[in-house]
């Protein structure tokens, strides 16, 4: 009876060769999924701080006191962009050197607002107000490169982002 049975020596080293490289490879595109996700989602974030921080206060002064708008295009509009990009990363894990922002316009309008205030018999009545509207867009590009040599045939060393950036959003406001 004891003859039908097989010696097992060496089965347990012979499944755990096979199923070792099958579970490293899911380990390491695991992690460069997770870190493209968290890449991804923190350039999206941080595009959108950068549209809403913007801060051309000065400029915005000058529209709202002349009423002449202004523009800002090309290298211009680029570098501030950029800048602003810049300022907005500290703290993430994004590569400033893998940004690129083109196609920038920023422009900034003058503007009017009626707010109609309901209040008591003395202090109805309707507030004017001067405004100001700022107006961003561009397109940002941002390269991720995998952390793990697992995922690099499949995604040819990086993979590029994109972000069209549009915001229009109320500026500054004073009582006329």
């Amino acid at each position: 009876m004891f003859k039908f049975i097989r010696s097992e020596k060496g089965q347990v080293m012979v499944e755990f060769a096979i199923v070792i490289p099958i579970f490293l490879l899911l380990l390491f595109f695991l992690i460069d999924l997770g870190w493209i996700i968290y890449q991804k989602v923190t350039f999206d974030y941080t595009c959108r701080k950068m549209a809403w921080d913007l801060n051309l206060s000065s400029d915005e002064d000058w529209v709202m006191y002349t009423r002449q708008p202004i523009y800002y295009s090309g290298y211009k509009a680029n570098r501030l962009l950029k800048t602003e990009f810049d300022k907005n990363i500290k703290g993430t894990h994004i590569d400033k050197n893998k940004v690129s922002i083109t196609d920038g316009m920023i422009a900034i309008y003058p503007g009017r607002k009626l707010y109609k205030h309901r209040g008591g018999a003395t202090t109805s009545g309707n507030v004017d107000f001067k405004t100001t509207t700022l107006e961003i867009q561009g397109k940002i590009k941002y390269k991720i490169e995998p952390l793990t040599p697992v995922a690099k045939p499949f995604l040819r060393d990086s993979i590029t982002l994109n972000s069209n950036l549009y915001k229009a959003r109320r500026g500054k406001m004073q009582t006329n």
